[in-house]
């Protein structure tokens, strides 16, 4: 069993299986993501993670979302199986391919098996009508984030809440970004877009008392009724725990130079972001000021802010905090924090 904190990175350019993955229903790699369903009617297909994660432990998970195509077609669902049961991808339509579908009596399809959380972003609205899904929910509700209990294959999956989301209608070429965070029965939602920023559509909805599988696995799917889209998925990464983080760095305007934004530990190099390049995780020293440094990328490397940061450990939430009051970043230097253990540094050009 694989529970380590580690990065998977889902949908790059291979145009096989993602290592570490499992491919269900009509999902398929093409150029670099992963199709969920494709532009046609009544389709469903997943992405589920091979490797259990302790229950116990926070599971952050971010990626790109983009729906082109067609006329939008049902929604996706990111979800949580127990560990030890089987990926699986059959309800289409409504359910989003984790509750069981019933919105048409000869199209009934069973849910996921040994599903422990489902959040849907429907923008169809069928997630949470149990005329369509589950069992409970107050009906249609098109352009909602919305969270449905535990469940396996034919009952369950109950409707427990829902909050309004904007439309995912994204091409490849301005993708929205999507992170979910499960931790002691807590879940959060949060939305990207490069018109928006960071959006909160579900902000620590606490699951109701029940019995939680030793470990689980994530999974994200993707659904058609009769209208149908392209939903596609790529460069989906788990947020490491403890005292590691997820960072990217950018320089506003996008056009300046390129930046490298480094952190020292006793005088050592502890972690290098250059501006424009993919996030990536490391380990932080706690409780002591790190030194912080800003140089240009290219000749002669001129140092253009000097600072220090100082992060701290929540143990409670399992995330690592930056105390603006205890360290001194850098003016130009500011930073966002979507979600636990993830940070967006940003310089910005007097």
């Amino acid at each position: 069993m694989r529970t380590q904190h580690v990065e998977e990175v889902l949908g790059m350019a291979a145009a096989e299986v993602p290592e570490g993955w499992t491919l269900k229903g009509s999902a398929r790699v093409v150029d670099g993501w992963v199709r969920l369903i494709p532009d046609k009617s009544w389709q469903v297909g997943a992405a589920v993670h091979n490797a259990e994660r302790l229950s116990t432990e926070r599971i952050t998970a971010e990626f790109e979302l983009a729906v082109h195509g067609g006329q939008l077609s049902d929604g996706i669902a990111i979800y949580l199986i127990d560990g030890k049961a089987a990926a699986s991808a059959d309800a289409w339509g409504g359910a989003l391919g984790y509750a069981d579908f019933h919105g048409d009596a000869d199209r009934k399809k069973p849910g996921v098996n040994n599903g422990y959380v489902g959040i849907g972003l429907d923008w169809y609205g069928s997630f949470s009508s149990p005329d369509h899904a589950g069992t409970g929910g107050p009906g249609s509700q098109p352009n909602h984030a919305v969270i449905r209990g535990a469940g396996n294959a034919g009952t369950g999956f109950p409707y427990l809440t829902a909050a309004p989301m904007p439309r995912l209608d994204m091409p490849r070429s301005d993708p929205a970004r999507i992170l979910v965070s499960v931790h002691n029965r807590k879940v959060t939602v949060r939305r990207h877009h490069r018109t928006t920023g960071w959006t909160t559509l579900i902000d620590g909805y606490l699951l109701p008392d029940g019995t939680v599988p030793q470990t689980l696995r994530l999974g994200i799917s993707g659904s058609s009724g009769q209208l149908c889209a392209n939903q596609e998925i790529r460069s989906l990464a788990f947020i490491p725990t403890g005292r590691r983080i997820r960072a990217d760095f950018a320089v506003k305007p996008a056009e300046s130079e390129r930046l490298r934004l480094e952190f020292f530990r006793k005088g050592e190099v502890d972690a290098k972001l250059t501006s424009g390049d993919p996030a990536q995780d490391f380990g932080v020293m706690t409780d002591v000021p790190v030194q912080v440094i800003v140089q240009q990328v290219e000749w002669p490397h001129e140092v253009v802010g000097n600072g220090s940061a100082y992060f701290r450990y929540d143990p409670q939430n399992d995330q690592i905090l930056i105390d603006p009051k205890a360290g001194e970043l850098p003016k130009e230097l500011t930073f966002n924090n979507p979600g636990p253990n993830r940070y967006e540094f940003l310089w910005t050009k007097g």
